[in-house]
């Protein structure tokens, strides 16, 4: 079965703001009486991602310094996903699971471990 395709110009147009809908642009406020962007900026990670790439960093650092050894930093990484964001508040036990996922992933996961030789050399 086919349908014919009509050419352009050809049938109703719509008026061009037929379908939008005022209370959903940029800027508007919800119900609640905040606006889309007000929410996004206090949701914003922005702060916390720069204080992690800066810790990592100085991870890094240390290792070139040789003030670390690269087991140390990893040891230095799982830690700090141990105490942050929710991990925090998890029970002891599943806090040990994570644990031992991430050593896991540390050891199997392909990219993890380019990662871990590439630090190894570049000490």
């Amino acid at each position: 079965m086919t349908t014919p395709i009509k050419p352009p110009g050809q049938g109703a147009t719509p008026s061009p703001t037929s379908d939008v809908d005022a209370s959903r642009a940029p800027g508007s406020v919800k119900a609640g009486g905040e606006s889309f962007q007000s929410t996004l900026e206090k949701t914003s990670h922005s702060a916390s991602a720069t204080s992690t790439a800066d810790a990592v960093r100085a991870l890094v650092d240390d290792v070139k310094a040789g003030r670390a050894t690269v087991g140390q930093a990893l040891d230095r990484l799982v830690a700090r996903a141990l105490d942050s964001g929710i991990a925090r508040t998890l029970p002891a036990a599943q806090r040990a699971d994570l644990e031992a996922s991430l050593r896991t992933a540390l050891l199997d996961d392909p990219s993890l471990v380019a990662l871990t030789k590439e630090l190894e050399r570049g000490r």
